[in-house]
């Protein structure tokens, strides 16, 4: 690694952590309280689903964040933001491979200062996504699968790439995907016994099929827009609709396309069939939050200078959709749709090379 290469990823470490600089000493709220709560109340031996502050996730994270629970508040959240930085460096580093251009790719990359800015877990997830993706490249189904599932627990961004990679053949690291994101479930049965783990898969069930749609300016996906631009055609139905439509496209593009590559002996790249399944998750939710996108960064790196340089352009202009909304709604709404159309752009895009047999 040269040394401008390690100033680059030291810059992303640092811009990252000044990010989560600001909450930290404003002492303003953000999503690591609900972890935190949820975490104590596994540690308490209560349900971690019934705080104050919602918590949406697989019960991975709170347990692994039990040890936190024993720090002062302050203590805790300096070093969950400072892992997190360090996540999202290490992150682009991989992905980079010693690209400079990359790199400032990521210094420039809106989610994740929107990650940081709301001490989300998204900087872990993509990490995972990473390591998954580079293994699963070099032909290592059974630890890429696990790496797949592990994201899966923490956040189940990857839910829908498991089911593309069965769909390409590689069941393996499918199956290792789905292994690894329910045994974690095991670790609440210490906590809360049998009943209480059973409860928490109940809970996470429950809160991946439901269609909350929030109309708040910082959720970009599809359903989000739709809402914004025609509320009075929205709900439930609407909502599964757009989401089954556009996981169905995927699902249906990487059956076809791989059932072509394998009667020619080839198969289809596994890190590009993830990177769209991951964009599909994202556009088709009920609501796909900016920090969320920060799990796209490999996807948008993969693609070309000018998609990378638009992509990014809309990413920018959906982060300061705040600043456009003072000039009126329509303005507001707007510049949050860039948001969408920045993970379309990167869905159809990575769609295609997900097509292309390698």
């Amino acid at each position: 690694m040269s040394t401008r290469t390690r100033l680059l990823v030291l810059a992303v470490f640092g811009v990252a952590l000044g990010f989560a600089a600001e909450p930290l000493l404003t002492g303003r709220g953000t999503d690591l309280r609900a972890y935190l709560e949820a975490a104590a109340a596994l540690r308490a031996g209560h349900d971690p689903y019934a705080g104050v502050y919602p918590y949406l996730y697989p019960p991975l994270l709170a347990v692994v964040l039990v040890p936190l629970t024993f720090l002062p508040p302050p203590a805790a959240a300096w070093l969950w933001a400072a892992a997190s930085a360090a996540a999202l460096a290490a992150s682009a580093a991989l992905v980079a491979r010693g690209s400079a251009r990359i790199l400032v790719l990521a210094l420039l990359f809106a989610p994740f200062a929107a990650t940081q800015w709301n001490l989300q877990a998204n900087a872990f997830v993509l990490l995972l996504l990473v390591l998954a993706r580079e293994r699963l490249d070099r032909g290592f189904e059974w630890g890429g699968g696990a790496l797949l599932g592990v994201s899966i627990a923490v956040k189940p961004f990857g839910l829908l790439a498991a089911c593309a990679l069965l769909l390409a053949g590689r069941w393996r690291a499918a199956g290792a995907a789905a292994a690894a994101a329910l045994l974690p479930f095991l670790l609440v049965v210490p906590f809360l016994g049998g009943t209480g783990a059973a409860a928490s898969a109940g809970s996470v069930k429950r809160i991946l099929s439901s269609s909350w749609v929030e109309t708040y300016g910082g959720n970009v996906s599809l359903n989000g827009s739709l809402d914004r631009a025609l509320p009075d055609g929205a709900g439930p139905s609407r909502h599964r609709a757009v989401g089954l439509a556009v996981a169905g496209w995927t699902l249906a593009l990487v059956a076809a396309a791989a059932a072509g590559a394998i009667r020619g002996g080839r198969r289809l790249r596994a890190s590009a069939v993830v990177d769209a399944s991951v964009a599909a998750t994202l556009l088709g939710a009920s609501s796909s939050w900016l920090h969320h996108s920060t799990v796209l960064f490999p996807a948008v790196a993969a693609l070309g200078p000018p998609a990378q340089a638009a992509v990014v352009a809309l990413y920018g202009i959906a982060a300061a959709w705040r600043a456009f909304a003072s000039f009126g709604i329509v303005a507001g709404a707007a510049a949050s749709f860039a948001g969408t159309a920045a993970i379309a752009a990167a869905w159809l895009l990575t769609s295609r090379r997900a097509a292309e047999p390698c």
